[in-house]
This record gives structure tokens, sequence and C-alpha cells, in this order.
């Protein structure tokens, strides 16, 4: 049986942000904005990305997806192919927030764009 896992990408920077959220965001080693975790779904993993709803999207990956697109470590991406909506408004208005199992069509968009 596969593992449920949360996809999160970050898509804004620090400029405005706590710092606990700051110091949270990177040691999950998501230090820069278009890079991507992969973390287990826990009750505190999910609270931690609801306080920061604002500043990344996620939602629930299987671990298929999860080992198929890690390294192990928090892996940087190119915007995705296509563009953003806005990050200005939660999904599916915009970008931000939780979108559920969409987020491994994101993941994927942003995976073409990189350069080889």
């Amino acid at each position: 049986m596969t593992e449920k896992m949360l996809g999160v990408v970050r898509l804004k920077g620090n400029v405005g942000t706590e710092r606990n959220l700051r110091s949270a965001l990177a040691s999950l080693g998501m230090k820069k904005t278009n890079m991507v975790a992969f973390m287990s779904d826990t009750s505190s993993n999910r609270g931690l990305l609801q306080r920061c709803n604002f500043i990344v999207t996620w939602g629930e990956v299987d671990e298929g997806f999860a080992k198929l697109h890690s390294t192990g470590k928090p892996i940087s991406l190119s915007p995705p192919k296509g563009g953003f909506r806005s990050f200005h408004s939660a999904y599916p208005k915009g970008d931000l927030g939780y979108r559920g199992d969409k987020i491994k069509d994101l993941i994927e968009r942003m995976l073409k764009m990189k350069p080889l």
C-alpha cells in the first residue's frame, strides 16, 4: 500500500514573512522560490502548511510520484509552462494554498521547463 505524502511548492520569497515561518520553511530546505519538497502527511505538517498558505501551494501525492520526482531533498524548479495565475488569490482562482491532488499537475509543468 502506498503512503500518502504532501507535495509542497514555495511560490513567494521572504519579504514580509514572519521569522518563525521563514525558519520553518528553511528547515524543510525550501530557502528560495520555486522549490519543491515532499513530506509525510501528518497533522503537524498540515498545520505548518496551513500557516504558510500565503507563501506555498501544497497537496497530496502518492509515494510513487514523490520517489519519481525527488532526490531526497528539496529541488529547485523553473516557473511552470503556461505561467502562474495569481499570487494574490487562493487556488482555484490563484495559485496559493491547498490544491489537493492537482499539485501533481503543477509540479509536472514546472519540471518540463527545467533545462537539461
